[in-house]
């Protein structure tokens, strides 16, 4: 069976480096940038599941990575019904690293919004250094 997944990551590095990886399992791949492109590409459906980076732009033009951003476009999944399995993803390299007590917060909040397996955690090395 052919799955397609969704990338929500603003970092093209990441983008390779995880695209890489779902053709070599024989998945397709569809990338958004932003939060703005995910919502585009969520309508017009038809993905087996979702890696969402937990900080996204609005806009793919640049702006602030912000979890909040990550969070409002669950909230809106959930209302509109959509049940998509999402594999969240924190950068510990990002410039706006979390606080180690913020993660567990995290992912209770994901969890509480319907995010299949948050609240658990588990640790993945993806340097594409």
């Amino acid at each position: 069976m052919e799955h397609r997944a969704l990338l929500i990551d603003g970092d093209d590095a990441a983008h390779e480096a995880v695209e890489e990886t779902f053709i070599s399992h024989g998945n397709n791949c569809d990338w958004a940038r932003s939060q703005e492109e995910a919502r585009k590409l969520l309508a017009a459906g038809g993905h087996s599941y979702i890696v969402l980076n937990a900080r996204i732009p609005v806009r793919s033009k640049g702006g602030r990575t912000r979890v909040q951003n990550s969070e409002n476009l669950l909230e809106q999944m959930a209302r509109e019904g959509r049940s998509v399995p999402v594999i969240v993803v924190v950068d510990d390299n990002a410039k706006e690293s979390l606080p180690p007590d913020e993660y567990l917060s995290l992912g209770m909040r994901f969890r509480d919004m319907g995010v299949a397996g948050a609240g658990s955690t588990s640790a993945c090395s993806t340097d594409t250094t």
